[in-house]
């Protein structure tokens, strides 16, 4: 009993830190399958996590071990198909069902939060007093926009610019980009998931590849620098059709959105914005601001626009994440949709 105690205790330790800190280095925490899970021991955390009794996998755990055992030539768990599956079938159905195409058995950030949370009944972004964002709205409705202006006050404002991972070396403060892949709009051609692989997602790429200089592919070898955003409609265009088909997707599929509540969210470009932006969040953060909004609305049900607007910007103080990241994000969105008043 003593040594199930210290394991949760370790894996709470662990967990608090990589939230805290957003990514952490592979030899710090692969106990715990960020970066790889490579080692036996690394396979022990992560089945006592999914063992809790609160997450409900135990039955199911037990019968991997049995599978994945030496008597059927597997020396770690960790190399078996079954685990392999089953780590790769939690992530796509629980956490992110648009961001996966494969069965990789390193569960990320999001998984690990989502299990935490589980386990401990609580927040894990909770550990520390979040900086809230500026909630003082007019509650005067502000005219919807277009999609692809609604995208480019996304790119000029809160995303925009462009890295490649061979910048990383020489850029000023290029640690802190850890490991992200070439990036551009905010799009991440390596942790982008489903999205890059979408039609939308292939014209996107293939038109970075023409005209970045990175790519063998672009006719001008001048390579883009990590301020340069390109200029002109075609690249902005091809990410707004990418984004729109991450938010439809997450609409139809993730969150089943109610056709009353996007009537709600098209009324006004203030919350246009803020779900648009939720689309560059991920499926499980936007189902968190969706989640938020139509509870908020369940439960006040004389709400006022003002009221709507706070409460999402609240919501935004919650998503899975670097706690500092989210911080500032939900800083961010909040004076962006407070200048479209």
């Amino acid at each position: 009993m003593r040594k199930k105690l210290l394991i949760k205790e370790e894996i709470k330790v662990a967990l608090r830190k990589l939230i805290k800190e957003g990514v952490t280095k592979k030899a710090d925490f692969q106990s715990i399958g960020l970066g790889g899970v490579n080692e036996p021991t690394d396979v022990e955390h992560i089945l006592t996590l999914f063992s809790d009794p609160k997450v409900g996998f135990a039955d199911e755990i037990e019968k991997i071990k049995k599978e994945c055992s030496p008597e059927n030539d597997y020396t770690e768990i960790g190399e078996c198909q079954k685990f392999q599956d089953f780590i790769g079938k939690y992530q796509r159905e629980q956490v992110f069902p648009s961001g996966f195409s494969d069965s990789r058995i390193d569960p990320d950030r999001e998984t690990i939060t989502m299990l935490y949370n589980t386990i401990l009944g609580t927040n894990a972004e909770a550990e520390e007093e979040t900086p809230e964002a500026k909630t003082e709205f007019s509650d005067e409705i502000v005219p919807p926009k277009d999609w692809d202006t609604i995208t480019n006050l996304i790119i000029d404002r809160l995303e925009g610019g462009y890295y490649h991972p061979d910048m990383k070396a020489s850029l000023k403060g290029g640690e802190n980009m850890y490991d992200s892949g070439e990036t551009l709009f905010g799009i991440d051609r390596k942790h982008g998931g489903k999205n890059n692989t979408t039609p939308e997602g292939l014209a996107f790429w293939n038109t970075v590849d023409k005209n970045s200089g990175w790519s063998p592919l672009s006719k001008d070898k001048s390579k883009w620098t990590y301020n340069h955003v390109p200029k002109g409609s075609t690249l902005r265009k091809a990410a707004a059709n990418v984004m729109l088909a991450a938010y439809n997707f997450n609409k139809k599929n993730i969150v089943k959105m109610d056709e009353k509540i996007e009537a709600i969210i098209n009324s006004d470009a203030r919350l246009q914005v803020h779900f648009a932006y939720g689309a560059w969040n991920g499926a499980g953060n936007f189902q968190i601001l969706y989640n938020s909004l139509v509870n908020y609305i369940k439960n006040n049900p004389d709400y006022t626009m003002k009221g709507l607007l706070q409460d999402a910007m609240k919501a935004r103080t919650r998503l899975i994440g670097a706690k500092r990241a989210v911080a500032h994000s939900a800083k961010k969105v909040s004076e962006l949709i407070n200048s479209l008043s």
